[in-house]
C-alpha cells in the first residue's frame, strides 16, 4: 500500500461532503440549522419533511460542502478541534468497501460552537467519497486505498497545524 501512496494525491482526497441532520418535533429549528452550518462552514441547508417510525414528523436538513475553499475550511476546523488523530484511529470502521468516508459529529456540541466526534444518534452525519489520483487520473478509491489516503491526509493536516502553531508562538 505504501508504494501506491506516492502516486496518489492527498491534497484533496474528498471533493464534496454531504452533511445531514435530523430535527425532531421537540427540537428547535434554529438550533439544528445553526449546528449544521457550524459543521459545514458554508452553504445554505435545505429541508425536507419525513416521518418517523411511529408517524412523528421529522425535518431532514442537508447541506453540501465542496470546492477548494469549502473543503479546506472544513478540514481546518476539524484540525483546529484536534480531531485528526481520533478520526485516523478508526478509519477502517468509517470507510465503506467502496471508499466512502462516514463521520458523525455531536449535534449538541455543534450548537455550542464545538466540533466533536460522536458514536451516538443525535448527530450531524457527513459522507464523502475518497478519491485517489493515480498516474494523473482521478478515480474512486477502494476501501484499503481510501484508508491509506485519508490516514496520510490527516497526518499531513496535523503536521500543517503544528507548524502553524509553532509560527504563532514566535
Amino acid at each position: 500500500m505504501c508504494l501506491v501512496l506516492r502516486l496518489m494525491s492527498v491534497e484533496r482526497p474528498i471533493r464534496r461532503l454531504d452533511l445531514r441532520a435530523y430535527q425532531h418535533a421537540t427540537e428547535d429549528r434554529d438550533r439544528v440549522v445553526l449546528a449544521l452550518r457550524f459543521v459545514a462552514g458554508d452553504g445554505e441547508p435545505a429541508a425536507r419533511q419525513a416521518e418517523g417510525y411511529h408517524g412523528n414528523p421529522i425535518t431532514v436538513w442537508e447541506v453540501s460542502v465542496s470546492g477548494r475553499a469549502g473543503m479546506e475550511g472544513f478540514w481546518a476546523r476539524l484540525a483546529d478541534a484536534g480531531l485528526c488523530a481520533g478520526l485516523s484511529e478508526n478509519l477502517e470502521e468509517r470507510i465503506s468497501e467502496d471508499g466512502e468516508l462516514f463521520v458523525r459529529f455531536d449535534k449538541q456540541q455543534a450548537v455550542g460552537g464545538r466540533l466533536a466526534l460522536s458514536p451516538g444518534d443525535d448527530v450531524i452525519s457527513a459522507r464523502g467519497r475518497v478519491l485517489a489520483t493515480v498516474k494523473g487520473q482521478e478515480a474512486r478509491a477502494d476501501r484499503d486505498i481510501a484508508v491509506e489516503v485519508m490516514r496520510a491526509f490527516l497526518r499531513e493536516l496535523e503536521k500543517k497545524k503544528a507548524q502553524g502553531a509553532g509560527r504563532d508562538r514566535r
